[in-house]
């Protein structure tokens, strides 16, 4: 008799691990970026974008140039700017002498600009950068999630003028997420793509009104 219940025991939790999903789910905050139509090139005001100091330690080439990145892609994205490529500021900054730090300030950003034609430098800070995983068990079943959370700085000079018009930060969560049996689906490999996704959300949030911004500015 007990081996009979053992047995159906067995089959009952077996069956159960069989509808546990294995899957792994990406969530991300979601941004609705407004809706513009395309302008015409001859229209466009200029800008270039500079790789973001990092201030949270984590390390420049892991953060700040994926935030520089991702923020000149939205730029355009949205066909609103001529967007010069990164490699012009990387020249400017060393005629400047600055090519080994990389970093931008309300002066350098201006001169750099200048020196490349720029109505707008965008440059920032990443100054945080946190990674945690949840683990939760519901009977044999198990949830496991990773999640990232940064704090990014974008700021925006006029170039003309040397004013800063823009600044502002946000926060960006990104998280994935694994479950399934004990023991088979409920765990997943440390995933790296994780920041750069809660980057495009901090910096999606922040992108309407630096685009406004730019529009209200004359040259």
């Amino acid at each position: 008799m007990r081996g009979s219940m053992r047995w159906m025991l067995g089959l009952w939790l077996a069956s159960l691990a069989a509808c546990v999903s294995g899957s792994v789910e990406q969530k991300e905050e979601p941004t609705k970026i407004k809706e513009r139509p395309p302008k015409d090139e001859s229209l466009r005001k200029k800008v270039a974008v500079a790789d973001f100091e990092d201030k949270s330690g984590y390390g420049r080439e892991q953060v700040g140039a994926p935030a520089a990145d991702i923020l000149a892609t939205r730029l355009v994205d949205c066909e609103q700017f001529a967007v010069y490529e990164r490699q012009k500021i990387s020249v400017a900054l060393d005629e400047l002498k600055l090519g080994q730090s990389g970093i931008i300030d309300p002066t350098t950003a201006q001169q750099v600009g200048k020196m490349i034609g720029a109505d707008f430098m965008f440059y920032g800070t990443v100054s945080k950068v946190a990674f945690r995983r949840e683990r939760t068990n519901v009977i044999i079943a198990q949830n496991v999630s990773q999640i990232a959370d940064v704090t990014v700085m974008c700021r925006m000079i006029h170039v003309q003028s040397g004013r800063i018009v823009f600044a502002k930060a946000g926060d960006g969560t990104a998280s994935r997420s694994a479950s399934g049996s004990l023991g088979l689906g409920g765990s997943m490999s440390y995933d790296s793509g994780l920041f750069a996704d809660a980057l495009r959300a901090a910096i999606d949030k922040m992108l309407d009104e630096m685009i406004d911004k730019a529009e209200r500015m004359g040259q």
